[in-house]
């Protein structure tokens, strides 16, 4: 990213949103819930999921080509296009009256239970983890060994912990404190879709080590999106425009960064309208 590198200072993105169901980094997991409950004869003929849009979408995706049927559960704050998407795949989408992702998996478990249907549940399912470990983790280091380069620092949100957990675990285990681990949160009271506060409960984060947490506000978040768009020409998504945020604050001047980003930002055009709005009305 030539817009945040300097001449002692590279930075790479890792662009998920380039993988080809929901265009994020939650095809990894949907993907390998599935492969899993296959192997282990768990699934079944209708899938009950959490989400907030991305794994959902993945879910579906990957479950069309099964022949199997979709139920998701969506908190009432994100994004009324996440509906459009999910149904135009043909998924049942659930709005429930809750702020997070993760307090629906109660209701989830139960309708799941009482009605024959499979839950993965991406919060507590080790597929997660396992993916990301496997993969994910290995690719960065791969891509970055084909460029001759280790990684200084790698900064990734927080939304389930999977992915940045699976990235800690592989590179301390690796190259041990040579590679510094960032994890970007919301701060108090405020919403970006995809990632959380620890406090809501991460099952991953607590086995592993994180050098750093950094809060992000949505404002700050959407300005990262900005600020990447209008230098490198991506549109990034919100967590990942958090990410952006973030290393601004605690870059150094030398070092190799890689910053996650889990997907574009196409699905977030009602933030987006919200800023530039009040943006345009400030000045």
């Amino acid at each position: 990213m030539n817009s945040l590198s300097t001449s002692d200072r590279s930075v790479w993105a890792k662009l998920e949103c380039y993988n080809p169901f929901s265009n994020s980094v939650k095809d990894r997991i949907g993907w390998y819930m599935i492969k899993e409950a296959i192997e282990k004869n768990e699934l079944k003929q209708v899938l009950y999921e959490a989400t907030s849009t991305n794994t959902g979408i993945a879910l579906t995706s990957i479950a069309n080509t099964l022949g199997i049927k979709t139920k998701l559960y969506i908190p009432k704050a994100i994004q009324k296009a996440s509906d459009i998407f999910l149904e135009a795949l043909g998924a049942e989408v659930v709005r429930l009256p809750v702020g997070l992702t993760v307090e629906a998996i109660s209701q989830v478990n139960s309708d799941a239970k009482a009605e024959g249907a499979a839950h993965l549940n991406q919060f507590e399912n080790d597929a997660n983890f396992k993916v990301h470990l496997k993969y994910t983790a290995k690719e960065i280091d791969d891509q970055l060994k084909s460029l001759g380069l280790k990684p200084t620092c790698i900064i990734g949100g927080l939304g389930t912990s999977g992915h940045m957990s699976a990235i800690s675990y592989y590179f301390k285990t690796k190259y041990g404190e040579n590679v510094k681990i960032v994890g970007v949160q919301p701060s108090q009271n405020e919403i970006i879709p995809g990632i959380r506060r620890i406090e809501t409960g991460m099952k991953w984060f607590h086995h592993v080590h994180f050098d750093q947490v950094i809060d992000v506000t949505q404002a700050e978040a959407v300005e990262g999106v900005i600020k990447v768009a209008r230098k490198e020409g991506l549109l990034i998504g919100l967590s990942a425009g958090a990410v952006v945020h973030a290393f601004q604050r605690i870059a150094n001047e030398k070092g190799v960064y890689v910053l996650v980003f889990p997907d574009s930002g196409y699905k977030y055009a009602e933030q987006f309208e919200k800023h530039l709005t009040k943006h345009a009305a400030e000045n």
